[in-house]
């Protein structure tokens, strides 16, 4: 039996480490119990890599640990080193962390029929929390200073009660108190790296680790969205397209580099076969994931911070309703209907093994743990109030009786405008969810197109001039279309009228209204002779929404005539993002 004695330096215990309190091993070293100490394990390097490089690293941590508030509820989500460990040479050649027990890869939690057997209770509402609770405890990292730069679905574990745990620590980039040395990371995962890094795995040889290069919090953040995207959308990446059979299609990490996020307002391809619809996405997560994946894509600095998701899924949690049909399913209260129950009938017509990503309590067996879910910055978490009589499963419930067969199992489309009359220049915002449709287009009622979505749902801002129908067409089997709206433009109730201005050459000059904004004009035609006095600004001017403008003119009262191919006014004439002016 092989045996290892060390000692740690804070501390000042020493253990014999043996076979009998061996865990597991890694790429790097070799994790054992501590004798005594359940919650606590040891991790001892392999010798070629003890040295003082990685021991200062070590010792930079202990120095500024994170603060990880949920140690007061003895659990670890940051396995930090908490010790330092010195063989019988005296060198550094591990150190203590915490030791967490009955947790789960992250990437194991994405698969349902993992969940179903060793998570049977785990619902929706699990995997907002557990997502809710990973940016918490990056937000905390991020806090002290610290990166973890190699995001990945390998180092980062789940429990059943909603918990998470960071490991692997020892691998984060860590800046020195005090002197600011860089202690950078070694290594880096292809699907979670962003794509300004993308270029460290081409220019490393075949299986070798890609070079070290500073990186930021900005740059965790991709990862995080895309762990917090596979969380919530049943294990599918945040780029994975569906490509047609006339394009060849790519590999994802191409995908990834290009921006092909097919849930952004222009998207060139629908998202992967069998993919959760974004739309059931509560409305502040799916601008959170545009933002980051469209925009984050090639602006780091654009993509949401931990704190933002933070408050973002704190606040989401309250909008979680459960389904009436299958207490297992959860979903945000801006779906017209369960959307599980409609992507679990979609299905099993596809693949009829009666699938369910969240099986009725009838369907399973008891939970493996009965502790609620909590965070690290605390947010809300309370679950619907349940009968009191059993089961014991705090997430069960008394099955309900299934729909019956008569009732539709698509939800109806939705079709809403923030207003439907307005003042010229107003906006009315725009929102729909078609269920079934892979592209929806909004449209004039002649049929010109003012936006499209590869995606059952959307969202834009239209400024109408005057008033209009707007309409949805889209694509897709058995989709239903929602009737359309009419936007009345109120005109303004009395004539619009201006008085004559004086404008001299070469010097802008103000023109007012207390009536009128003029908010939009095309270029003034050019005068091939000059502008000539008084000026009849209705040959000139246009101003949407308010209907042809008799009369207005403006005096140009000049010294010189003015030369030949003079006369142009651009547009910022009269109030549009600037004051009038005439050129000689």
């Amino acid at each position: 039996m092989l045996t290892t004695k060390v000692k740690c330096l804070d501390s000042g215990a020493e253990y014999l480490l043996d076979d009998n309190l061996f865990l597991g091993s890694g790429s790097e070293g070799d994790i054992y119990g501590v004798p005594g100490k359940d919650d606590l394990a040891i991790k001892i390097y392999k010798p070629k890599l003890i040295n003082e490089p990685r021991a200062a690293k070590l010792r930079a941590m202990l120095a500024n640990p994170p603060d990880d508030r949920m140690r007061k509820k003895k659990h670890a989500s940051i396995a930090w080193p908490m010790d330092l460990v010195s063989n019988g040479n005296g060198r550094i050649c591990g150190f203590v962390m915490p030791r967490l027990r009955g947790g789960h890869q992250i990437s194991q939690i994405f698969d349902v029929d993992f969940r179903k057997t060793n998570l049977p209770t785990f619902t929706y509402r699990s995997l907002c929390t557990m997502a809710g609770n990973l940016v918490s405890a990056v937000w905390a990292i991020h806090n002290a200073g610290c990166v973890i730069a190699d995001v990945n679905d390998g180092n980062i574990m789940g429990i059943a009660n909603g918990y998470v745990t960071i490991v692997d620590t020892d691998s984060f980039q860590i800046t020195e108190p005090g002197s600011g040395y860089v202690h950078y990371c070694p290594v880096g995962t292809p699907f979670f790296t962003p794509p300004e890094f993308q270029y460290l795995f081409d220019i490393a040889p075949q299986g070798k680790k890609p070079p070290p290069k500073q990186r930021s919090p900005e740059q965790d953040m991709f990862g995080i969205a895309t762990l917090v995207f596979r969380l919530l959308m049943e294990g599918h990446f945040p780029y994975a397209c569906a490509f047609p059979d006339s394009v060849d299609p790519l590999e994802y990490v191409d995908c990834l580099k290009q921006g092909l996020f097919p849930h952004g307002p222009q998207a060139r391809f629908g998202p992967a076969d069998l993919a959760p619809p974004f739309a059931m996405l509560h409305p502040s997560l799916r601008e959170l994931f545009v933002q980051c994946f469209v925009a984050g894509n090639t602006d780091p600095q654009a993509r949401p911070s931990a704190g933002t998701w933070h408050r973002a899924l704190k606040d989401s949690l309250k909008d979680l309703t459960r389904c009436a049909a299958n207490s297992q399913h959860y979903y945000f209260n801006h779906c017209p209907a369960c959307p599980w129950c409609e992507w679990v009938e979609r299905l099993n017509r596809i693949k009829p093994d009666d699938w369910d990503p969240f099986p009725a309590p009838s369907a399973v067996h008891q939970p493996s743990a009965g502790t609620q879910p909590g965070t690290q910055q605390p947010i809300s978490v309370s679950t619907p109030p349940r009968p009191a009589a059993p089961p014991p499963s705090p997430w069960a419930a008394p099955p309900r009786p299934a729909p019956p067969p008569s009732v539709p199992a698509t939800p109806p489309a939705v079709f809403t405008a923030s207003a439907t009359t307005v003042a010229p220049g107003q906006p009315i915002t725009f929102q729909w969810t078609v269920p079934n449709a892979s592209s929806v287009q909004l449209q004039e009622k002649s049929g010109r197109a003012l936006f499209t979505s590869n995606s059952p749902s959307g969202v834009v801002q239209i400024y109408p001039t005057r008033n209009t129908t707007y309409q949805l067409s889209a694509s897709g089997p058995n989709v239903s279309l929602p009737s359309p709206i009419t936007i009345s433009v109120s005109q303004p109730p009395t004539p619009i009228t201006l008085n004559a201005v004086e404008i001299e050459l070469n010097t802008p000059t103000p023109l007012q209204s207390e009536q009128l904004e003029l908010w939009l004009t095309s270029p003034l035609k050019e005068v091939s002779l000059g502008l000539r006095s008084p000026l009849a600004l209705v040959d000139y001017l246009r101003l949407v929404g308010y209907g042809k403008l008799n009369g207005i003119t403006v005096d140009l009262n000049h010294p010189q005539p003015p030369t030949q191919g003079a006369g142009l006014i651009g547009p910022g004439v009269g109030g549009f993002g600037g004051p009038p002016s005439a050129a000689a």
